[in-house]
């Protein structure tokens, strides 16, 4: 149980003043300053007295002290001021805000908890928004892998982006777009930062560069998971695969073919699902585990080629000449960072000035969670194939971005057809350990969603 303590300042003309100093030739105003004593009942002198700095604009001035216990003394400049207190039970303003979070590479994911007023926790351009559900993406642990203690700081940092949820409150300056209890999901892009989609409640301006993907939450109808869980695990990987598809002024239609390197990511399926269902293309192949054959066709792709029992340069050949009538890719889109097309890229692409792209969201190298099979100078050839220029292709290293128009371009597609994200599996926070090792395997086929509900 808490206090809440209403303290109204009686002697307004007993204010100290702090004097104005120069500031660089200039006059600095400053506000005034007072340091209240706060003393608590049936405690001693030495223990009991706490140093609280309020800072007031107006002579009057009204301030919200919390404490654990109940007060009846308050001592301002020596003088003797009226308390009003009033008991406030907890939950009414204060709520428990869970986080999954880490310090740094060598410390392991961890639940913290704190309590936030819900009352006094966002500005006038923030909204509240209470999360349901949050997915996992590789990057996440990546970013954890990579987070050089000496680099990031030491303060817990929460992890994930995609998180769906119910906004429960709203600054006095947001758009009148969004108000309190419209359900919602978007992508939170922040990297090593207090907050991310891990947590209970999050806090931010819906109109900032890192939290622009904010739309209201689509009705999927779908009869195994709710709202929440299916609109936490698009937003990063549709994002990805709709800019790799805008971003380069291409043209897809019913004679386009598309190359699909890793068909059994999520990013893979989303590629092929919008280039069947929203493009319409020709043909889309797909590279994937001889085991995810029938997954992969019944998403949409026309041609599989097993990476773990056939040679792809080679079985490529074939499908060309064979299946599309010598007729080229004028996508590539690598999901697995595999290289060993671009040696012999010619054999594949269609010619750079048919506007054909090679687009790569991995990096040349594969990221391995595991030690014993991590790629000796993995930072440096990942960074090599970023800075990669190819003359005699169009090559690029997609980065997403955040785009308040990707929420309509997804609620298009979403009624084009009986599109679902995949979900792997979802999995209650406090069990979060059992997502994570999947994740970090490769093992999961479809999105990693965690429950906050």
């Amino acid at each position: 149980m808490y206090t809440l303590f209403y303290v109204e300042v009686l002697l307004c003309n007993g204010h100290q003043q702090i004097k104005r100093k120069k500031h660089r030739g200039k006059k600095r105003k400053t506000k005034k300053m007072y340091e209240m004593i706060l003393r608590y009942k049936g405690m001693s002198c030495v223990s009991s007295w706490l140093l609280y700095r309020c800072y007031c604009v107006r002579s009057v001035s009204l301030h919200l002290i919390y404490a654990n216990n109940s007060s009846r003394y308050l001592l301002f400049n020596s003088e003797l001021f009226h308390i009003r207190n009033k008991t406030l039970q907890k939950g009414d303003r204060m709520v428990t805000n869970r986080a999954l979070t880490y310090v740094n590479s060598s410390t392991p994911l961890k639940i913290i908890e704190n309590e936030i007023d819900l009352d006094n926790c966002y500005g006038d351009k923030e909204i509240v928004v209470k999360v349901h559900a949050a997915a996992f993406n590789p990057i996440d642990f990546i970013l954890h892998d990579f987070a050089n203690k000496w680099l990031v700081g030491s303060k817990p940092k929460t992890i994930g982006r995609d998180y769906s949820g119910e906004i429960v409150k709203v600054g006095e300056k947001v758009d009148k777009e969004w108000a309190v209890g419209d359900k919602v999901c978007g992508l939170f892009d922040a990297v090593y930062n207090e907050q991310g989609a891990m947590r209970d409640y999050l806090v931010f301006d819906p109109e900032s560069s890192r939290t622009k993907l904010l739309t209201k939450l689509p009705e999927f109808h779908d009869a195994q998971h709710s709202d929440y869980v299916l609109g936490a695990a698009w937003p990063l990987v549709f994002t990805t695969t709709i800019q790799g598809f805008t971003d380069y002024g291409q043209k897809f239609g019913p004679d386009s073919n598309i190359l699909v390197l890793g068909a059994s990511t999520s990013v893979g399926f989303h590629v092929i699902k919008i280039a069947k269902e929203l493009y319409n293309v020709n043909a889309v192949v797909g590279t994937c585990n001889s085991k995810s054959f029938e997954r992969n066709k019944e998403v949409g792709c026309d041609y599989c080629i097993a990476y773990d029992t056939e040679d792809i340069p080679v079985r490529l050949k074939e499908v060309i000449t064979d299946e599309l009538k010598g007729q080229k890719f004028d996508l590539i889109f690598d999901c697995a960072g595999y290289n060993d097309l671009i040696p012999h890229i010619n054999d594949y692409l269609k010619p750079k000035n048919q506007n054909s792209q090679y687009i790569n969201i991995t990096g040349t190298v594969k990221y391995q969670f595991d030690p014993k099979k991590q790629t000796k100078g993995f930072i440096w050839k990942s960074l090599l194939g970023m800075c990669r220029f190819h003359r005699s292709f169009n090559y690029h290293f997609l980065l997403m971005r955040t785009e308040r128009s990707i929420g309509p371009k997804f609620k298009e597609f979403l009624s084009n057809g009986h599109y679902h994200p995949p979900i792997d599996s979802v999995t209650p926070l406090d069990q979060y350990k059992t997502a994570e090792t999947k994740m970090r395997s490769y093992g999961a086929k479809g999105k990693m969603v965690i429950s906050f509900e």
